[in-house]
């Protein structure tokens, strides 16, 4: 059982090693869901900042907007078991996992805490992802000088019709430009214009 510290001093090797179970993750058909993990916990609060859940529930939950189907994708959960957490998170839902409520208040009130956490946790998505990296090594993915993202047709048409393709190449999760953390160093052209060139699947 997770304690109060793994969501508020979680580190990145335990958020990659949660996401990569993520990727194995599989849906619960109905009943009871899989209890939520720490990495889902601050990014189920930071979609509180977007959408409201009070505004959602029972049979409107899948109408819940942007980023709730995302990660409902990416949890392999019901948008309702998103915003079920969500409302956990600030209270307005009293059987809510143990620290729930704590955690989400401590976040809440620290900004400069819940950011540097939302940033690891991107870091570690990224690195905890191979999908990616696979798909710009083989020439499915390659990205131009202005960190624009170009998706090879092949795969923009698995997109339009395979729903896991869509989970890990669809817009969103991929975004249109590549961001890079704080003082990283930009990828030398050169070596961006030969992916593009010899490896990209144009």
């Amino acid at each position: 059982m997770a304690e109060l510290a793994d969501y508020l001093e979680l580190t990145a090797s335990q958020a990659r090693d949660e996401f990569q179970a993520l990727l194995t993750r599989r849906p619960v058909p109905g009943g009871r869901q899989v209890v939520f993990s720490p990495v889902e916990t601050p990014l189920c609060l930071a979609a509180s900042f977007l959408v409201n859940h009070r505004h959602f529930g029972g049979g409107t939950a899948h109408q819940a907007p942007e980023p709730v189907p995302s990660l409902a994708r990416l949890f392999s959960r019901p948008p309702s078991s998103v915003l079920a957490k969500m409302a956990n998170l600030d209270g307005s839902r009293s059987h809510g996992g143990r620290w729930d409520v704590l955690a989400g208040a401590l976040l809440r009130d620290d900004p400069a805490r819940f950011s540097r956490i939302y940033r690891m946790l991107l870091h570690a998505a990224l690195a905890a992802c191979p999908a990616h990296d696979v798909a710009f090594d083989t020439g499915l993915l390659t990205v131009n000088g202005g960190l624009r993202i170009h998706v090879a047709h092949s795969l923009a048409g698995a997109v339009q019709s395979d729903p896991l393709a869509r989970q890990y190449y669809g817009r969103p999760p991929l975004r249109e430009v590549l961001l890079l953390p704080p003082g990283a160093q930009l990828p030398a052209r050169r070596y961006l214009d030969w992916h593009r060139n010899k490896v990209f699947v144009a």
